[in-house]
């Protein structure tokens, strides 16, 4: 059981920032994507290679099941902050709410902690990991103190077994982000795994590729087209444009 079913199991009506990653200039694809799909979402911030949006978490477990150009999916556990120095920063991270995203209980494991440090002042990847498992861990404790041990009623009611999350703590230019990862790597489908095909494209980059050549007018001019795409993607090209012939896209 993913984390997300625990989240839509307690607080399903709450809004929460998600930031969508996906390959570099398929930002934009990515948006009109969610849009095509009458997600409700709000615009947040918008950088290289993600999109960072506010929604509710029905939209999230939607554009799990059914984005082709989002790669990967994260939740902020708090707004991102400027990790100033090592106190402001456990300050700032014991403002997050942790029993949302990681169920307390000595039956499970502890979540997987991922550091990554760029022209930060807390530089020390190690240091800002142990900082992390203290203040979850203290969360722990005072969490058990007061609801006990057990795993929630509704868990053990339904069978579930949750998961705990892979966190990511992401510090540039000493702005922080702390993330929990909702969905893994959504490229990695079980047709690629069963392809003899080699040099695959990313799905996420097919599915953009695709939707630009059906919505907008790159069909009418084949050479333009064509000069961006490898061999193999000269033949896909090549049979969307006899099944749009055929009358299958509209």
């Amino acid at each position: 059981m993913s984390f997300v079913d625990t989240l839509l199991s307690t607080s399903r009506l709450v809004q929460r920032r998600v930031k969508l990653c996906t390959c570099t200039g398929l930002e934009r694809q990515l948006l009109n994507e969610l849009e095509s799909l009458s997600l409700k979402f709000n615009l947040v911030s918008r950088g290289k290679s993600y999109v960072d949006i506010l929604t509710g978490l029905d939209t999230i477990w939607s554009i799990i099941q059914n984005s082709r150009i989002c790669r990967q999916l994260y939740i902020h556990v708090l707004d991102p902050f400027d990790a100033e120095n090592p106190k402001h920063f456990v300050n700032r991270l014991n403002q997050a709410d942790w029993a949302s995203f990681i169920p307390f209980s000595h039956k499970l494991p502890p979540p997987t902690i991922k550091v990554l440090s760029s022209n930060s002042k807390l530089y020390h990847t190690g240091m800002v990991r142990n900082m992390v498992e203290r203040v979850i861990n203290s969360h722990c404790y005072r969490y058990k103190k007061m609801q006990g041990d057990e795993l929630p009623s509704f868990m053990k009611n339904r069978g579930y077994i949750p998961l705990c999350p892979k966190i990511t703590v992401d510090i540039n230019n000493n702005n922080c982000q702390v993330l929990a990862d909702a969905s893994g790597d959504l490229s990695e489908r079980p047709w690629n795994k069963l392809s003899i095909m080699d040099d695959r494209m990313v799905s996420s980059a097919s599915s953009a590729v695709i939707q630009e050549l059906i919505t907008g007018d790159a069909l009418s001019d084949s050479s333009q087209t064509i000069f961006f795409l490898s061999l193999k993607t000269k033949m896909q090209f090549i049979q969307i444009k006899q099944i749009r012939n055929l009358g299958m896209l509209k």
